[in-house]
């Protein structure tokens, strides 16, 4: 039976299904906040190995906020899902920017995208391209509900626009 904090599955017990699908959900929910926190961190300090800010995160996550209208509890992220997301983002950014850059239009422009808007957009990119076990509304909704703790204007609309067109051009 897998670890939901480490793998991000789903364990054996039918009794238990539909409580363990909601602590992955939130497990993932939480890798994908933190991998956008680690490619941010990674942005702004560009001789930073991945290995290290991976493992400082995990080990001393960021506190939570606690003047949040939300509940501020979260739960640990996926871990596995956290690594996956970082390593392969800042493998492959150039490819991402380039897919993400065919995608923008209107008053958006490649130039204008701030960086922490452009990690939100490579870590979804990413996942449509290479994680195909989730679907694209799935994925658009989890990165949407990421964008919109950090954004409140114009930007989750871009998100949205960008990982819609992005899903049709990867997997039709």
């Amino acid at each position: 039976m897998a670890d939901d904090n480490q793998s991000g599955g789903q364990t054996a017990s039918k009794g238990k299904a539909k409580k363990d699908r909601g602590l992955t959900f939130r497990a993932r929910t939480t890798a994908r906040l933190g991998a956008v926190q680690v490619l941010y961190q990674l942005m702004m300090n560009p001789d930073r190995q991945v290995e290290a800010a991976v493992r400082d995160f995990l080990e001393q996550p960021p506190p939570v906020d606690p003047d949040a209208e939300q509940d501020a509890t979260l739960v640990p992220p996926a871990t596995e899902l956290l690594s996956k997301i970082v390593r392969g983002v800042h493998a492959g950014s150039e490819d991402l920017d380039s897919m993400i850059d065919g995608q923008v239009t209107g008053p958006w422009n490649a130039e204008r995208i701030e960086p922490l808007l452009r990690c939100l957009l490579r870590a979804g990119a990413y996942e449509l391209l290479n994680h195909s076990q989730f679907d694209s509304s799935l994925l658009i909704k989890e990165y949407m509900t990421v964008t919109d703790g950090f954004f409140s204007e114009k930007e989750p609309k871009l998100v949205n626009a960008v990982m819609d067109r992005l899903a049709k051009q990867l997997r039709g």
